[in-house]
């Protein structure tokens, strides 16, 4: 008996504690290569787009965001029908954001931006964006992936956030 008590207090330590939350994914892109000035992608472009489901369809995304441009969509949409998701239309940054934040705890999802968005989502999750995108990424580069790390950690008011910046598909600058 007087080994019970140790035993049981080193066994319902890890009960006592209080869990963390579960970690939140955002993958964030800027559109594929563009065809042009037009709201098209290029080949180039759609080969991205081939690209971007082969790199993240083994991350079983949950929910893709997009804006309501062609170029934009067409960039989701392979991966959308490799995971058998729709694309969920957003306008504003810190709307879809805050909707992520609320209804995608735990999750991976998918936004698909603009170069002139892409540092304000990833600020808008509380992130420093990288130094090469802020203000703005260079209307030439494509091939940026940005996986952002929410996590609500006890005790704290705010949300931990960590970017990891990637890249995919053909280089560009």
């Amino acid at each position: 008996m007087k080994y019970f008590l140790p035993l049981l207090t080193i066994f319902c330590l890890p009960l006592t504690t209080e869990c963390q939350e579960p970690v939140t994914k955002i993958f964030i892109i800027r559109h594929a290569d563009r065809d042009g000035q037009a709201d098209d992608l290029s080949a180039p472009g759609n080969i991205r787009a081939t690209e971007l489901k082969r790199v993240l369809s083994p991350a079983k995304i949950d929910s893709i965001y997009s804006t309501n441009f062609t170029r934009t969509k067409k960039t989701a949409k392979p991966l959308a029908i490799q995971m058998g998701l729709p694309i969920k239309i957003y306008s504003d940054v810190p709307t879809i954001i805050n909707q992520v934040i609320a209804k995608c705890k735990g999750k991976r999802v998918l936004i698909v931006a603009h170069s002139d968005t892409v540092d304000d989502l990833i600020r808008q999750c509380g992130c420093n964006p990288p130094p090469s995108i802020d203000p703005n990424m260079p209307s030439t580069q494509f091939d940026n992936l940005f996986m952002v790390l929410l996590q609500k950690i006890p005790g704290q008011l705010n949300l931990k956030c960590e970017t990891i910046h990637m890249k995919y598909g053909a280089i560009t600058n």
